[in-house]
């Protein structure tokens, strides 16, 4: 399936994604992931704890379009 990524800022308009097991997997983990965060009181829990969390979950959302879009090391660290 053909993705348009064009609001990543990216110089790729579009990513080829296959649906594999794989791919399938890592998009179940981080919405696992996510789900878990939604048990977090950000509000009243411990703050290091919602910190953790939110890092946590910026890190796999990361990780997860790194690992379906391909991107490039230099296509991450751009501004």
């Amino acid at each position: 399936m053909k993705i348009n990524i064009t609001r990543l800022g990216l110089r790729k308009k579009s990513a080829e994604v296959k649906t594999t097991v794989g791919v399938v997997e890592k998009a179940q983990n981080l919405q696992i992931q996510l789900l878990k965060s939604d048990s977090i009181d950000f509000t009243n829990d411990d703050p290091l704890a919602v910190l953790e969390t939110q890092k946590k979950m910026v890190q796999g959302l990361l990780q997860f379009m790194i690992d379906i879009f391909k991107l490039t090391d230099q296509e991450v660290e751009k501004d």
